[in-house]
């Protein structure tokens, strides 16, 4: 019977662990618990390697993260991002959002506003784009790269060839004697 009392504190306890590890984690992710802001959508077609919790940014100031993504079985190719986003923030007509790969693999999202003077209302959808970044013009180039590799080698071959020529090594001795 006494140790009733004892066993809800602890239960009490576990819980408020819980909530807090919880919080903790969200503002690691930089998710914000309490303040919850504004909801706009995005369509893409491709997403690139955004996932929940990305950030948003406007000229390199987050403005809110990526609360949930959502693919569109009814149209083809159509993935829809919602982003939460700063109160404060009006979003111009003919503004869109562009994902940035970076080359470690995180992406985020780029709002690229216009400067038109009527504004989106919160829940309107803005198009975006996928700006794939250095790795994905890398492999645009790659095929003539490899185009590129047989004379590359030839090259090295014949480098090598007048390298190891033991006349070379002769002459670079009698020039060491000149010298």
């Amino acid at each position: 019977i006494n140790k009733s009392p004892r066993e809800l504190w602890v239960g009490l306890l576990g819980i408020l662990a819980l909530a807090m590890i919880y919080m903790l984690i969200n503002f690691f992710k930089g998710v914000s618990i309490f303040n919850e802001g504004d909801k706009y959508y995005a369509r893409f077609h491709d997403i690139g390697e955004i996932v929940k919790s990305s950030p948003v940014y406007i000229n390199g100031y987050k403005v809110g993260n990526v609360s949930d993504i959502t693919y569109d079985f009814k149209e083809v190719n159509n993935v829809y991002i919602e982003m939460s986003l700063d109160k404060r923030l009006q979003i111009p007509q003919g503004s869109y959002a562009m994902i940035v790969n970076k080359t470690l693999g995180s992406s985020t999202i780029n709002l690229v506003m216009s400067q038109k003077e009527v504004f989106l209302q919160p829940g309107d959808t803005l198009y975006g784009t996928l700006n794939a970044g250095a790795i994905h013009e890398a492999g645009k180039m790659l095929p003539q790269i490899t185009s590129l590799l047989p004379k590359v080698d030839s090259i090295l071959v014949s480098l090598n060839n007048v390298l190891s020529n033991p006349a070379l090594n002769n002459s670079v001795n009698n020039i060491e004697q000149l010298t």
